[in-house]
């Protein structure tokens, strides 16, 4: 008697070897010398174009973000600017260490 022994799924037609003395799975996965399924190959294909195409419009929404918020941010610093400038009255800024 061989060490393992292999146990086919009905729904999936997936093999598994289970190891005789442990009873621990050693492999599962198609059966050995299976043909390959050309629906699933071109299913599996179109779903790593999708992510392709994904992963650079996730990038170029996050540098367009990127960019609005470094405009937001130097529009409230005109803003900040402008309105110190408005509210100058040409006088010094307090210093609390000219007291003496």
């Amino acid at each position: 008697m061989g060490a393992s022994f292999f146990i086919r799924c009905p729904g999936c037609k997936t093999e598994i070897e289970i190891d005789r003395h442990s009873g621990k799975v050693i492999r599962h996965g198609p059966a050995a010398g299976a043909p390959a399924d050309p629906s699933r190959f071109e299913q599996v294909l179109g779903t790593v174009r999708s992510r392709e195409g994904r992963g650079a419009s996730a990038f170029d929404a996050a540098a367009a973000e990127l960019q609005n918020r470094s405009r937001k941010l130097d529009d409230a610093f005109r803003q900040a600017v402008q309105k110190v400038r408005e509210s100058d009255d040409g006088s010094r800024p307090f210093n609390p260490l000219e007291l003496d």
